[in-house]
């Protein structure tokens, strides 16, 4: 299933740019739906980043207070409609080197039996090359760790599911 991640992948700082890049990004995957013929319907949503708590250090003339808030992009994208889709791990698979997917297909094995040992789903995080950005690259450890953790799930009859 094509998902909405942004057109820009801005940063949590950007956030008041959020919601024209969010219809932007929904745009492209609406276009790319109608030309391969699938049917409209919602468009999954996920932030760049995730959903990120924002550490602050106010200074006034009382002193200083550390807080944390919630992610500014959390009420833009209500504003719009838009659930999260958010996962129950990310593995940081972007900085690996290409010999890494034994590592990776170790490291989402250990985590689906975690999730599966809380009574819980796993939800993974992976990344494409970012095909059309200017930074874009192969990952081949990404694509090396989904075969083998497919191999792994096959062999331990795992089910696995869109999420909707």
């Amino acid at each position: 299933m094509l998902g909405n991640h942004t057109y820009s992948h801005l940063r949590p700082d950007k956030w008041r740019e959020v919601a024209a890049d969010v219809r932007r990004g929904e745009g492209v995957v609406r276009a790319i739906r109608r030309e391969a013929g699938v049917a409209d319907g919602p468009v999954p949503f996920r932030l760049p980043y995730g959903i990120r708590l924002v550490e602050q250090t106010v200074v006034s003339q009382a002193g200083t207070i550390n807080s944390v808030a919630l992610d500014p992009r959390v009420p833009v994208i209500a504003s719009l409609g838009l659930a999260h889709q958010h996962w129950t791990s990310d593995f940081d698979d972007w900085t690996l080197q290409p010999s890494g997917g034994p590592a990776l297909a170790g490291k989402m094995v250990a985590h689906v039996e975690q999730c599966a040992a809380l009574g819980l789903d796993a939800v993974l995080d992976l990344h494409d090359s970012g095909t059309g950005s200017s930074f874009g690259y192969s990952r081949p450890a990404t694509v090396e760790g989904v075969r083998l953790l497919l191999e792994e799930a096959r062999r331990r009859q795992w089910r696995n599911y869109t999420v909707p």
